[in-house]
Formats: structure tokens, C-alpha cells, sequence
């Protein structure tokens, strides 16, 4: 679902771009990057053609005085941006669909994103946000056999605080959203999240990465895994790593861990630890050409008390290969394509496997217009139905239209495909959505928006309709 996997994408990677609620997903970026549209150019105007390879780096340019010179909100922006190039070097993400996720609603190009400038006070610079908005709902429980009408009333407040150095880099950021019920407590939330990340410069092209972050968050009622009874989700991530940027060639190396635990009966069967080593080698051959290669090991570990999760322990092994490419200065293509296989220590569980891979195309058509359309196809270890694995397809189709300066709608399109192995079932939905976006000026966002989300299923009692109406707006700085 959109809204899930934008929250998600927000909540893991970068909390300083966005709240949870209602405009969450206007400053989502996410790993499978290419998902926003670009920033609008004047009309007739061709978008530019920029050689990578031939840039100025400002480092080797000026040398570390260069970096004390620069604006504060320049040196935001650019640790910004190389936070999401580390990030998705050597990070892993979760996929577990949120309850505060409800109220968050599609993509908006860059130009219409609130604030991002921050406030600074002497070496340290915060960026503020919050959001109030509001759901109508007419089917709460994402549950045909129990359809009940709904609004939800929702408020997030964040902000993240990045200390102004010349080299290195550490920052933090908390989080808190809340949402309440028109209709009944029991579709309440409380979500929060708190996390810290470096950054130590051992040369100039090279680092040592860190991040420690927790997350305490309702499960949405749509999520496959809880089969009816939402959990409250608590998460702990670590991750550290290496990461080398050269001029034709970027390495990465990362360690992450991750623990979650489920407050719900399910608990003995999803409580799990994952620890995963993974690395990556890009290389730029032109300047509108480059390849890349990552494998990764993933070591699940699962608490078996009381059920069956021990069956789940297992080891996966992923290796892909991809290629970027500029086709022209209107169309980005990127594409990547692999194999993952699960060794399971229970013996009656046979070892299973599945090609993955993604496909990425974003297309200008014109000054205000963009249209975008991915599809990936994923494998992990799972719980639901006592299947052993999980094979799930995504296709995405978007276009963003810039109506003004500072008016814009998006109109999205989702099918998932999700198959799953030894349990006998297999999950089609579908979501589709239309959102349209003022901005009053650089700090205020208004945002208003539908949504259709639709489960297609082999389990009759999981299959469901769903339509929403979200409103709502967002202050940044």
C-alpha cells in the first residue's frame, strides 16, 4: 500500500523529512530512489544535462576552509543528501505496515516541500516540523465482515538537530504522533520514535558510518502478518559502516541489526532478531551510465516459545546487479535483477529461493508534467499462514502535473502481488490515489486527497474495500 510503504520509507531513513501523518509522504525518499518527481523548470525549458564526472568537488576544490565558507543551509542540504547516498550503501529496511500510516498521502515534486531550510543556532542547526490532519474512513478495520465508518484525528511533531562541523557529521531526531478515534478508542494510536547518526571523516572520500534508532508504533489492521489482532510493534536498529565515494567508483560496507518485538498472541511467532552484512560497488563508466553490484547475508533468528517460530530460523543470501542510466536529459532509467535463496535450520523446511530485482523509469514530459513507473520483485522469510517465505511483486504508476507554482496534483496507481510459499495463499492489492497540494509559502502545506485501497484474496475472511478521505497540513522550517 502507498501509504504504508511511504511512511515506512520515511520513518527509517530520514525522520527530518517528513511527519507521519498527513503530508509524510510529501519529503519521503526512499532506497529504490526514483520515486519524486523533478524540480519544475520554466516553461520550454529542456531540463539540464549534468556530467557527473566533471563536477567541482567542493573538498578537493577548496580544501576543508571550502566547507567552513558554506551557507548552513547549504552544508544541510548537502549532508542531507549524503546521508541518503550512505543510507542506501549499507542500511537494510523493515516492511511492516503502521497504523499512523493512515494519513499519509502521495508524492509531491520538490518545489512544493515545506521548509527543509532549518533554524540555526550557533554550531547547531533544527529542523522542525508538525502536522494536524484528519481521515474519513469507511471501513476502519480493513475488514468487509466488520465495516464501520470512521475519522481519525491525527498530529505529529518532529524535529532533527544537526551539529555544524567542517568534517564529520552527527545529528539526532525524535518523533511523536498521535491519533485518536472519532467512533472508538480501540483504533487509537500513539507512535513514537527517537534515533542518533554519525558521520567520521577518515579522508575525504571516505567514512565511518553509525546510526542507533527505536520505534515504538501500532500495526496497521491491513497488515497480512497480524491476521486480525494489531500489534504494538517496538524496534531497535543499529547500523555501522564504511562507505568510500570516488569519482567513477563508490563503495559500501554495512552491519545492521534489528529487533522486533509483538505485544499481541502472536508474539511467540514473530518476536524476531535480524542481522544482516551486506556491501556494494558502484561504477560510473560515462556520464550518463553506471553499473552497480551488492550481496547480502541475512541472518533471522526467531522466538520459538510457545509456537512454531523456531521453524523460522534461517539464513538468506541475495546477490544483485543493476545499471542507472540517462537516456536523455528527460528520461531516467534504472534497473537491477538477482537471486535470493533461504537455508531453514529446521530440516522439514525445504531450502527456497527466488530471482528479484527492479525496475525504475521517470519521464519529463514537459516543464510541469512527470510520470513515473517501477515495478521490484522481493523474497524474505515469513510467519503468515505457517508459509515459509514470501515472494512479493510491486507495480507502481504515477504522474505528478504542476498546475502553478504552487499548486500540484498526483494521481497513483499500486497493484502487490504477494505468494505465499506453503501456505496457500497468494494476495492481490490494490491502491489508487489522487492528492493535490498548495503551498501558502515556504513553511505552510495544504493537502488534500482520496484513496481506494482493495484486497483481493485466497482467505475470503482477509479480502476487504476501503475509501479515504485525507485532509490535513504541515509546518516546516
Amino acid at each position: 500500500m502507498v501509504v504504508v510503504e511511504t511512511l515506512l520509507r520515511f520513518i527509517r531513513q530520514d525522520f527530518s523529512k517528513g511527519a507521519v501523518l498527513v503530508l509524510s509522504a510529501l519529503v519521503a525518499s526512499s532506497l529504490n530512489a526514483p520515486a519524486i518527481a523533478q524540480e519544475a523548470l520554466p516553461e520550454g525549458e529542456e531540463p539540464p544535462v549534468v556530467d557527473e564526472l566533471e563536477k567541482e568537488d567542493p573538498i578537493d576544490e577548496g580544501g576543508e576552509d571550502a566547507l567552513e565558507e558554506t551557507d548552513p543551509r547549504t552544508i544541510l542540504r548537502q549532508e542531507r543528501e549524503r546521508r541518503e547516498r550512505i543510507e542506501s550503501l549499507i542500511r537494510a529496511q523493515p516492511n511492516i505496515p503502521q497504523e499512523g500510516a493512515v494519513l499519509a498521502g502521495p508524492n509531491v515534486p520538490p518545489s512544493l516541500l515545506p521548509g527543509r531550510g532549518g533554524l540555526t543556532y550557533g554550531k547547531v542547526a533544527f529542523s522542525p516540523r508538525a502536522t494536524v490532519g484528519a481521515l474519513l474512513t469507511d471501513n476502519v478495520n480493513s475488514d468487509d465482515d466488520d465495516r464501520e465508518d470512521d475519522v481519525i484525528f491525527g498530529a505529529n511533531a518532529s524535529v532533527r538537530a544537526d551539529a555544524l562541523m567542517r568534517r564529520h557529521a552527527l545529528g539526532a531526531e525524535a518523533s511523536i504522533t498521535g491519533g485518536s478515534s472519532l467512533e472508538g478508542a480501540e483504533d487509537d494510536f500513539l507512535d513514537w520514535l527517537a534515533g542518533v547518526d554519525g558521520r567520521y571523516d577518515l579522508t575525504r572520500r571516505s567514512s565511518l558510518n553509525a546510526a542507533v534508532s527505536g520505534t515504538v508504533f501500532q500495526e496497521d489492521d491491513s497488515s497480512i502478518a497480524a491476521e486480525g489482532d494489531e500489534a504494538t510493534v517496538t524496534n531497535l536498529s543499529a547500523n555501522s559502516g564504511y562507505v568510500f565515494n570516488g569519482r567513477r567508483w563508490d563503495f559500501g560496507l554495512g552491519v545492521n541489526a534489528d529487533i522486533e518485538r509483538f505485544s499481541d498472541e502472536s508474539s511467540d511467532d514473530r518476536d524476531n532478531d535480524a542481522y544482516t552484512l551486506s556491501a556494494q560497488v558502484s561504477h560510473q563508466l560515462s556520464r550518463r551510465f553506471s553499473i552497480f553490484a551488492s550481496p547480502q547475508y541475512t541472518l533471522n533468528e526467531f522466538d520459538g516459545v510457545g509456537g512454531d517460530g523456531e521453524d523460522r530460523d534461517s539464513t538468506e543470501l541475495t546477490g544483485l546487479v543493476g545499471v542507472d542510466a540517462e537516456i536523455s536529459p528527460r528520461l531516467r532509467f534504472g534497473a537491477s535483477a538477482g537471486y535470493s535463496q533461504a537455508f531453514f535450520d529446521d530440516p522439514d523446511l525445504e531450502e527456497n529461493g527466488s530471482f528479484v530485482g527492479s525496475l525504475n523509469a521517470r519521464y519529463a514530459y514537459d516543464a510541469r508534467t512527470n510520470y513515473r513507473l517501477s515495478a521490484s520483485r522481493s523474497f524474505d522469510v515469513t510467519t503468515v499462514d505457517d508459509a515459509s517465505t514470501e515472494i512479493s511483486t510491486v507495480v507502481t504508476g504515477e504522474v505528478t502535473k504542476l498546475l502553478a507554482p504552487k499548486h500540484a496534483v498526483t494521481l497513483q496507481a499500486i497493484y502487490t502481488n504477494s505468494d505465499f510459499d506453503d501456505g496457500d495463499r497468494t494476495d492481490h492489492d490494490i491502491t489508487g490515489a489522487l492528492g493535490y497540494f498548495f503551498r501558502f509559502n515556504p513553511n505552510f502545506v495544504f493537502n488534500l486527497g482520496y484513496q481506494y485501497l482493495t484486497r483481493i484474496s485466497d482467505e475470503d475472511d482477509e479480502e476487504f474495500y476501503e475509501n479515504q478521505i485525507v485532509i490535513g497540513v504541515t509546518v516546516a522550517y
